[in-house]
């Protein structure tokens, strides 16, 4: 309720009529779809408007699909409203920074980019042994 309440990032507000006993926890979906059929009839029993999608609705489900199938995506329920939602699986992101002579060399005159901005720009999350990209664009 607090993280709600103070608007963290990745607790979703509740709407008006809803309360905090009326969101469960998301359990992830254990058996992945075997087909297109099989994964549209998911999502809609979870609250997805698949129809919403247009005419690119197939072409969606079949790289939903693909995803889930490769591993780089998941799906999960809300195990009291029944909602499903997809997760996707974290990334390893690489930066690769410039000494000052080697960026002089692509930015001549320009302003550098060097050590001390990449670390201005990631934080180390000992609780999940992450870093945490703080700036993305």
């Amino acid at each position: 309720d607090e993280a709600r309440k103070t608007k963290v990032k990745g607790f979703p507000k509740l709407d008006e009529n809803q309360n905090a006993d009326s969101v469960g926890l998301w359990q992830l979906i254990e058996s992945a779809p075997d087909d297109i059929g099989d994964l549209r009839v998911l999502l809609e029993m979870g609250g997805v408007n698949v129809s919403a999608w247009g005419m690119y609705a197939q072409d969606s489900l079949k790289s939903l699909l693909q995803e889930i199938q490769s591993g780089a995506s998941t799906l999960e329920r809300d195990d009291i409203s029944g909602k499903v939602r997809r997760v996707i699986c974290s990334s390893l992101v690489q930066l690769k920074v410039s000494g000052p002579k080697e960026a002089e060399k692509l930015n001549p005159g320009g302003l550098g980019f060097d050590l001390g901005d990449a670390r201005s720009m990631v934080n180390y999350r000992a609780d999940r042994g992450v870093w945490e990209v703080l700036h993305s664009d």
